[in-house]
């Protein structure tokens, strides 16, 4: 917009123009976010009911509407084509602005082209950073798990190829994931990464737990069968030794990628195994057979499950389970997090029903990657619940607020 010219001793009269609009919406931001804005790409997403919220290509932030104690009006610049500035008064300058006559100020205005408001606006909206929100992307993956059933569909040749085509049209693809969620696709692809998801043929789907452990204990076994290094199994030998018992290729790799990490020292892709992924896998097959354990009889029967390089340790569990005492004797109860709550008020009200009171060591495992961008876990637990110490000697334990 071309400047106004606005000069010292120069008045323009403010008027109205014959149509005033306002539906404008004022947003601020800063540079680097105009330079995003006008440069890149942004995109606002909101339900009718929701919050609306502003995603550029790796943050999400809430658009919150401020109301302002002035109204602001939208004017228009001087003309295009208009090179005569406004002239100031004579005698005006920066030190004597204020010695022109009321009259003198409504003459020279009336020789100056008018400013003219086309548009006002009582509020504006302000960006707060905010946690992207997956439950649409969740409830999308579930709908097309992955699971022993498509894995019999993988292997029986002879199949309707019709049915088949059209089942690879239902799960959703990156871009149908993007759009029914509030999360920027950097923080999008993240998230698909951290579930688990797996990407066939270009479309998105959850593994289903009972599938993954089946596949994960076969990839185990057959490295042991084979006296592999777990860290240096073969991809192309491991997927050629499940292939042969029906499973997708596709799938193997995808389990090796969620146990460690590739190796950079070999000419053939292979695979690290990773010491705690090995071990949480076999931590959870015990702790979902049997929800309740003594810490020794866990810890004898952890290590005869696990393969003799791997070394177990008990703070691995931290956010798997529950520890209390009874009889002395230390006892572990099955409480996984990914299976709370991602809400906090809902997290909260489930962490404080399984126990009235909880020492921060203990709380702070179920209370990770809950926290707004920003916020940090003590403001989190200043929000949600309440502290106290019974005496200077005793750490603070934190209840329900």
């Amino acid at each position: 917009m071309p400047p106004l010219d606005l000069l010292p001793g120069a008045p323009r009269h403010l008027v109205y123009g014959s149509t005033v609009r306002r539906d404008l919406l004022l947003l601020e931001v800063d540079d680097k976010l105009l330079e995003e804005i006008t440069d890149i790409t942004v995109t606002i997403k909101g339900e009718r009911d929701g919050e609306a919220v502003l995603c550029t290509q790796d943050k999400t932030y809430a658009l919150k509407q401020v109301e302002t104690t002035n109204t602001v009006l939208l004017v228009e610049g001087r003309a295009e084509g208009n090179s005569q500035a406004p002239t100031p008064a004579k005698g005006a300058g920066p030190n004597n602005n204020g010695l022109l006559s009321q009259i003198q100020q409504n003459a020279k205005a009336d020789a100056n082209e008018k400013v003219t408001a086309v548009a006002l606006c009582a509020s504006h909206l302000e960006l707060q950073q905010t946690a992207p929100q997956f439950a649409p992307v969740h409830k999308m993956l579930q709908a097309h798990a992955y699971g022993r059933e498509d894995e019999s569909e993988h292997m029986d040749a002879d199949g309707d190829a019709d049915m088949a085509e059209g089942r690879s049209r239902e799960p959703p693809s990156f871009q149908d994931l993007l759009d029914d969620c509030q999360a920027s696709s950097s923080e999008l692809q993240e998230e698909l990464d951290r579930c688990g998801a797996v990407q066939l043929d270009g479309l998105w789907r959850a593994m289903d737990g009972e599938y993954v452990a089946m596949l994960t204990d076969m990839l185990l076994l057959t490295v042991q069968q084979h006296g592999w290094s777990l860290t240096d199994v073969p991809e192309a030998g491991m997927c050629e030794a499940l292939g042969a018992d029906g499973y997708d290729g596709r799938l193997v790799r995808h389990c090796l990628s969620r146990l460690g990490k590739p190796c950079s020292s070999t000419e053939e892709p292979a695979w690290h195994l990773g010491n705690e992924q090995v071990c949480m896998h076999v931590a959870r097959k015990l702790l979902k057979g049997q929800s309740r354990w003594a810490l020794s009889e866990f810890e004898e029967r952890w290590v005869e499950e696990l393969p003799q390089e791997m070394q177990p340790h008990v703070s691995m569990l931290k956010a798997e389970v529950l520890t209390e005492t009874l009889s002395g004797e230390h006892i572990l109860k099955y409480f996984p997090e990914s299976r709370l709550s991602k809400i906090p008020e809902q997290r909260f009200a489930q962490l404080f029903q399984a126990r009235a009171r909880w020492k921060l060591d203990d709380l702070e495992p179920f209370l990770q990657g809950l926290q707004a961008p920003g916020q940090s876990i003590e403001s989190l637990l200043l929000r949600h619940a309440r502290g106290s110490q019974p005496n200077p000697n005793k750490p603070v334990e934190y209840g329900p607020r």
